[in-house]
Formats: structure tokens, sequence, C-alpha cells
């Protein structure tokens, strides 16, 4: 089981900034620390990495208080670019 001691060394320092209007940005960055607490105890590193690459705010609205298992994961339009998860662009297109 990978620790946080052996997690990759290209896991985000913090959660990229927040996108949508005043409002879903200040709830969204609520939900989100209080989210990411509770999942920084149980959750691998990958699916971390993943949630921190989230930067649409009403993504986390929408899946506030869902655990792990009931969340919808975001669609490649919610991540931040250079999402390891994300589709390969490789510069094409």
């Amino acid at each position: 089981m990978m620790t946080k001691e052996t997690a990759t060394p290209a896991a985000r320092a913090a959660p990229v900034p927040l996108e949508g209007t005043p409002g879903q940005v200040a709830y969204g960055e609520s939900v989100r620390r209080g989210m990411l607490a509770v999942l920084r105890r149980s959750a691998p590193p990958d699916v971390l990495e993943l949630l921190y690459s989230v930067k649409d705010a009403t993504w986390w609205i929408a899946n506030r208080g869902k655990p792990l298992d009931a969340i919808r994961w975001p669609s490649p339009h919610q991540l931040a670019p250079g999402d390891p998860s994300s589709s390969t662009d490789g510069g094409a297109g």
C-alpha cells in the first residue's frame, strides 16, 4: 500500500484554483476543504491527485457530502491542464 512517504513526486502540493462565479468559487472552496480533509485520511494518493486537479467549483458543490464511492468523477473539461489522468494531448490539436 502506498503511503504519504511513497506518493509520487508529481503530486500537487495544493489544489488548483477553482473556476466559476464568485459565489460558486467561495462555496466550492469551502466544500472542497471539507471533503479533502476527510479524503486525505482514506483515499489513495492517485485519487487525491485527481481531486486536487478539479478546477470546476460546481463539481465540488454537486458532490458535497458524498462518500468517495458515490461521487461522480469529473469530466476532462473540469480538470486543470496537465492532469495525469486526463486524456493525452501531447500538443496535438
